[in-house]
């Protein structure tokens, strides 16, 4: 598809100017500075583009590439807890969340920052599970802590190197719970702090140094006071109230959260029939969840996507429960209607997926026929396996059913949600009306609409004071002007520019609830 709204395209044109102008360090948007993230997933998207040249599609090599990363720890670190059959069932819990398919389905640097954070608490688990078990320790053999501890640090390092200071809080904060509460004190001097900590600030250090070099003092304070300290204290950026995140908890592992209160039944009962102190998976989870929440709740810039990291904990928690349905065993009838809820919901939503397009005024086509035929007749099967309790045979066509999901995703949703967010027809628009000859400048343009001109070849000028403003309309070229519109009560821009009698509307389109206007100078002078 298409660089979609809301980052693709200001992510492109990061990584494309970071090839053309050369600088690696740090990262510009249409010649500005644009430092509020690191640059280890713009890097990322450039090396792509050096390979395959300035196309959409590259850009989101590294989603992929950090998406399977993801869904492979998610099943090594379930694993440890829930046997083959157990991780798959988090994979696709975590796979199927609204949130991560929301968010993995573009180029976003919090794809980035959630592999690196499961990385790096996968490792200390490793870590934690290999000092729980050791029983003594021989200096001359190899010490299996050693690696995963390198991985730890690592992983902390790159975390930073994705998102900044945020990406090793995330990782720390469950640490610091599971360690202090737990009383786990002796595990600290056994995984190399010392060691580790140079490892990752030497990490850290390369970037910061090479970044002090290129711009120094002023640098530093761009990136770590207006984009560390004020996006905490929420002067800049998006900021919400301090309760923003409790609907988002619920609705980003949707439709798992249907699940969650038999879920969470499931796992105590699960916790009771060990012998306590053996329960750290589950306490991990819980440090997991609730420190991130926490600490995510306190800053002041908020974000729905900025809960990705919490998403494999939460199918860790659904893998199991699916699991226990599974085992045979008997469980409460409570638990059944919940289950019951959650296929039907799940069924419908996936029902609807081929008739997606007739939202759109689109023509109902014989794929979506047969697509809503295959899915229906699965559904029926499942629905009638849910009233006679099989279980076993529901959850088997549900995964039929997420299948089919699949392919009706990219078949009709995609294409429908190309249109609704595609970047393209707005880029279209500008080269039908602006010769390639004319001056191209802008008004108070936003990030994703310089981004998707620059990453094509066209990058805008920002006219930001009046002088500016007068010394185009008298350009002895053609000038044209770009305004976005973007929402009712936005500022009569386009009228007060053309009452001057310097400037006409040369024409406008609407795309998405968005009005982009041409200005052109009247004549030249």
């Amino acid at each position: 598809h298409d660089l979609w709204r809301p980052a693709e395209p200001r992510e492109a044109a990061i990584a494309r100017e970071m090839i053309e102008s050369g600088n690696w360090v740090a990262t510009y948007l249409n010649g500005q500075l644009f430092l509020e993230k690191p640059p280890l997933y713009t890097w990322t998207m450039a090396g792509m583009m050096k390979i395959f040249g300035y196309k959409d599609w590259p850009i989101r090599i590294p989603v992929l590439l950090f998406t399977c990363g993801l869904l492979i720890l998610t099943y090594s670190f379930a694993y440890r807890e829930l046997d083959s059959k157990g991780a798959v069932l988090s994979v696709v819990a975590v796979a199927t969340m609204s949130l991560f398919l929301e968010v993995n389905h573009g180029a976003m640097i919090d794809n980035g920052l959630m592999f690196f954070t499961m990385l790096s608490l996968y490792a200390f688990y490793r870590c934690f599970e290999i000092w729980q078990n050791e029983t003594s320790r021989n200096r001359f053999h190899k010490d299996p802590l050693f690696g995963w501890a390198t991985l730890f640090y690592l992983g902390l390092g790159l975390a930073f190197l994705c998102k900044g200071i945020i990406g090793p809080a995330l990782v720390l904060a469950p640490i610091a719970g599971f360690v202090i509460f737990g009383k786990r004190w002796r595990i600290i001097p056994r995984i190399y702090p010392i060691y580790g900590s140079c490892l990752a600030l030497f990490v850290v250090a390369c970037w910061l140094f090479a970044l002090w070099l290129k711009g120094g003092s002023h640098y530093f304070n761009v990136f770590f006071m207006d984009n560390h300290v004020k996006r905490f204290t929420g002067d800049y950026g998006p900021k919400e109230a301090p309760f923003y995140y409790i609907p988002y908890i619920f609705l980003a592992p949707l439709p798992w959260t249907i699940l969650l209160v038999p879920a969470i039944a499931a796992l105590r009962e699960r916790m009771t029939r060990v012998t306590p102190g053996k329960n750290a998976f589950w306490t991990f989870a819980f440090w997991w969840i609730g420190s991130m929440f926490v600490m995510l709740s306190i800053a002041g810039t908020k974000d729905s996507q900025y809960l990705l990291p919490l998403l494999p904990a939460f199918g860790f928690i659904y893998g199991m429960f699916v699991k226990r349905t599974l085992s045979g065993d008997p469980f409460p009838r409570w638990w059944a209607v919940f289950i019951r809820c959650f296929c039907i919901v799940g069924s419908l939503a996936i029902l609807a997926t081929p008739f997606i397009p007739v939202a759109r005024s689109c023509p109902l086509g014989f794929s979506s026929i047969l697509m809503g035929a295959i899915l229906l007749s699965v559904t029926i099967n499942m629905l009638v396996g849910l009233f006679r309790n099989q279980w076993q045979g529901v959850w088997i066509r549900m995964a039929i059913l997420i299948i089919g999901a699949g392919i009706c995703l990219h078949l009709f949703v995609e294409p429908v949600l190309n249109e609704m967010k595609s970047s393209r027809p707005a880029w279209e628009f500008i080269q039908e009306n602006v010769p390639e000859s004319a001056d191209l400048t802008g008004i108070d343009l936003d990030e994703n609409t310089q981004g998707f001109m620059y990453y094509y070849g066209r990058a805008p000028r920002i006219l930001e004071t009046n002088e500016e403003i007068v010394k185009a309309a008298r350009s002895e070229n053609d000038s044209y002007i770009l305004v976005i519109e973007r929402r009712k009560n936005y500022p009569p821009i386009v009228e007060d520019l053309v009452a001057t009698g310097q400037w006409q509307l040369h024409n406008e389109a609407k795309f998405e609830h968005r009005l982009y206007r041409l200005l052109k100078n009247r004549k030249k002078h």
